[in-house]
């Protein structure tokens, strides 16, 4: 992920998704969602930090008319995002999700791009967030 400046560099974090057929999306990625899964997702109390901040983003995401001014500045409440995961229509959410609403926040997806996809220059707080290092916490 580039630290490149202005919306498009902020946005470009998410760029794959707008890029991607929906079609793909939905096989490769929602649909794999089970209710098996989404419950054990649901009591995790302390999970891994790169399952813990991925599922922080998913959150921020599913409410960006919330956030569009940028992150909370108290953090993301972990309680909030277990409500959002508890959600009766989050797989509808999910598969609804349109990246033309982030696009329209550049705050907010700047501060997504600085807090969770890019490493902090004096290697303090957690490392960025990537697939590969969410592949392996959540094994």
């Amino acid at each position: 992920v580039g630290a490149s400046g202005g919306e498009d560099g902020a946005v470009r974090v998410f760029g794959e998704v707008g890029q991607t057929d929906a079609g793909t999306i939905e096989a490769e990625g929602v649909e794999a969602l089970t209710a098996a899964a989404l419950d054990e997702i649901r009591q995790l109390k302390n999970p891994p930090a790169a399952v813990r901040r991925t599922l922080e983003v998913v959150h921020i995401l599913l409410h960006v008319g919330r956030h569009r001014h940028g992150l909370p500045r108290d953090g993301v409440k972990w309680h909030s995002v277990l409500r959002t995961l508890s959600s009766d229509n989050l797989v509808q959410k999910l598969q609804g999700f349109d990246v033309d609403e982030l696009r329209r926040c550049p705050a907010l997806a700047r501060d997504l791009r600085q807090s969770y996809f890019e490493t902090p220059a004096r290697s303090q707080g957690p490392p960025a967030l990537s697939s590969e290092r969410v592949r392996r916490a959540s094994l």
